[in-house]
């Protein structure tokens, strides 16, 4: 049912200055009132101007809608206009999975690279029944385990529910879903019937203030899992998407974002990849930009790029055949995927106007396939790693849009290069431009068909927008090039992702295991 002003009793004048007070909220705290909903923020106002100094609610909205808001105020108007409701072990399916799935396979990751740090965020902690929980969990894991350190950072924009939170004191409410054993273990009953936290839990723990609403580019960084559970929702698209994005540089490469059960669906961000445990999924990181190094088959057999002729490809056939032959390929991928219009590249080439001079090289003028001297060949190949250097450094700063046009300005320069395809198609992907980046992982295949990467990150992006039997092909020519591999240990990024660690996640998911 809609509430309009007039049953509001809100004058003409009024409702203008109450639309403008909610843009400004929605930009202050990024919460998001609907029409219907008008009536309870008004209720939820009423103390908040109090608390504000005002007269009446009136005196608040009109200030909302064109006055000066300080800190400490977007600090009170979160205290009266988010309600936190939770209890401990909340969604009881999410830890179950995080016990049964999730944490076994961190920490065994962890320990074989000699990492013992655990660093969990709460983002939307409310009164943090969450935090313990977590802090919970991870003791009944890690405390056989002297060396480990673990913390559970809780976040909220409510300052009183962060304060009840520190105290760590709760009410027998808090308990309804408690599993067995837990009372007796972390918890100490007080006289007046309340229960606190255990000492060497609390130690484990801490709270800040933080407004997701308010800088996502400046979250902090380092967690292995972000759990953001009933908030997501208050939040407009955008917002959401921006958010998510922070999030997305908060996780550690192969760490893990955890919505509730009913926020899944708003998680559309092609940096994270849906992971189903029965009727629930969970979001892994997808691997940066700098930790990708292009796979390739006959790199795995010993024939890499150096070792071959610059005008030839994987497969032994000249560059000016690839070229004959592009125009056809363009047009069979062309109906489905659209291509980058002029204008789309105009806006990149002004956009990496901003990067120093120094740093991007001069564009390569056009000669006739072939007569290049050598000199040539090795100051184009220079340039171009160089361009693609720099936009792999800018994707990791987060400056997506310097890093794709530098990306894009390399692959105009070496039209021929899959690596330089295939980079473009990540940083495109990680910009949310779905279809163009699969127009480059297309290209990087049709150069060269044997690009291990380049299989798996179609598999990924056609699992992401739910094309699953294009997904599974992919899957298995990757699965298939791997199997190959003579050395399955051989690592495929940074100290993180080995062949065999990307067949078990590609059986994975393709349901094999």
């Amino acid at each position: 049912m809609m509430v309009s002003t007039e049953q509001l009793h809100i004058p003409a004048e009024g409702a203008v200055q109450l639309t403008a007070a909610l843009q400004r909220i929605e930009s202050l705290l990024g919460l998001r009132y609907q029409q219907h909903q008008w009536s309870d923020l008004l209720r939820l106002l009423k103390p908040a101007a109090r608390d504000l100094g005002f007269a009446d609610v009136a005196a608040c909205v009109h200030w909302l809608s064109c006055g000066k808001v300080t800190p400490d105020q977007v600090r009170l108007l979160g205290k009266h206009l988010t309600i936190g409701e939770s209890y401990f072990f909340r969604e009881i399916v999410v830890f179950s999975i995080l016990k049964e799935h999730i944490l076994p396979q961190l920490i065994e990751k962890k320990e074989k690279h000699g990492d013992t740090t655990m660093r969990i965020w709460s983002a939307g902690c409310s009164t943090g029944e969450e935090v313990y929980s977590l802090a919970i969990l991870l003791d009944s894991f890690l405390r056989d385990r002297p060396d480990w350190d673990y913390v559970v950072h809780g976040t909220d924009i409510n300052p009183a529910a962060l304060s009840r939170a520190e105290a760590g004191i709760y009410r027998e409410w808090s308990f309804r879903d408690l599993p067995d054993g837990i009372m007796e273990r972390y918890f100490h009953c007080m006289e007046d019937g309340r229960y606190e936290v255990v000492p060497h839990i609390q130690d484990r723990t801490e709270f800040s203030y933080c407004n997701l609403a308010e800088a996502p580019a400046q979250f902090p960084t380092g967690y292995d899992i972000v759990f953001c559970r009933n908030v997501l929702m208050y939040f407009t698209k955008d917002k959401i998407r921006d958010i998510v994005q922070g999030f997305r540089r908060s996780v550690r490469e192969g760490g893990w974002l955890i919505p509730s059960l009913t926020e899944t669906t708003l998680i559309h961000n092609a940096g994270f990849e849906g992971n189903r445990f029965g009727d629930a999924t969970l979001f892994i990181k997808q691997p940066r930009i700098p930790n990708i190094i292009p796979m390739r088959k006959n790199e795995m057999k010993g024939d890499t790029p150096q070792s071959r002729p610059a005008h030839q490809n994987d497969a032994g056939q000249q560059s000016s055949e690839n070229r004959a032959s592009e125009s056809q390929w363009r047009s069979s991928f062309a109906s489905i995927l659209p291509f980058r219009n002029r204008e789309q590249r105009e806006t990149s080439r002004a956009a990496v106007q901003e990067v120093p001079e120094t740093a991007v090289p001069p564009a390569v003028d056009r000669k006739i396939p072939g007569t290049e001297t050598a000199a040539e060949t090795a100051s184009a190949a220079a340039r171009e790693s160089q361009l693609l250097g720099l936009a792999r450094k800018l994707a990791d700063q987060g400056a997506l849009e310097e890093a794709c046009a530098t990306a894009a300005l390399a692959v105009e320069q070496a039209k021929m290069d899959p690596e330089a395809h295939f980079i473009y198609g990540t940083i495109l992907r990680e910009t949310g431009e779905t279809s163009a980046a699969l127009d480059e992982f297309h290209r990087a295949l049709y150069l060269d068909h044997g690009y291990i990467s380049a299989h798996f990150a179609l598999g990924s992006l056609y699992r992401h927008i739910g094309e699953q039997a294009r997904a599974n092909r992919h899957l298995r020519n990757a699965l298939d090039l791997l199997q190959g591999c003579c050395d399955q240990d051989v690592v495929i990024d940074h100290g993180e992702l080995t062949a065999r660690r990307m067949m078990e996640i590609i059986r994975t998911m393709l349901g094999e295991q």
